[in-house]
């Protein structure tokens, strides 16, 4: 590794540099394109954010008491905003919590489960739009 420097980015370069590739159209569907496909059901039944017709979905298992997982639904949600022709959010509750979820060792978000069955609710009460409106709540 003789003769190579690390160079490392500002955080306004590094900004610059996210919103000139996000919104570049051919790294979106470069990037689509060398995704895994994996078969993950979305149905009529999921909260959806972005147009149900978009061919690209892009599932994320979440937690509404997670501040990362908030951090990525946003991020998420702008690049639907910015591609509304290609890709579509497909919102999948995945809560950190043993009360609901076995497969965790411990309880990292002990209100996550109530938040997913209130999210739900939500959903089955008022569909699409409701469902936003209250992970937005929820998030915030």
């Amino acid at each position: 590794m003789s003769g190579m420097v690390e160079k490392s980015l500002s955080f306004d370069d590094a900004k610059a540099k996210f919103e000139e590739v996000a919104n570049d159209p051919v790294v979106i569907s470069a990037m689509l394109n060398a995704s895994p496909d994996y078969q993950i059901p979305v149905s009529d039944q999921d909260p959806i954010y972005g147009s149900p017709s978009a061919p690209y979905p892009i599932v994320l298992f979440s937690d509404f008491q997670c501040p990362i997982c908030a951090e990525s639904e946003r991020f998420v949600r702008r690049l639907v905003d910015m591609n509304p022709d290609a890709v579509k959010l497909v919102y999948k509750n995945y809560p950190l919590s043993v009360e609901c979820n076995y497969f965790l060792l411990g309880n990292l978000h002990p209100m996550a489960c109530i938040a997913a069955r209130a999210a739900s609710a939500a959903f089955v009460m008022g569909g699409q739009k409701s469902f936003w409106a209250y992970a937005d709540l929820l998030f915030n």
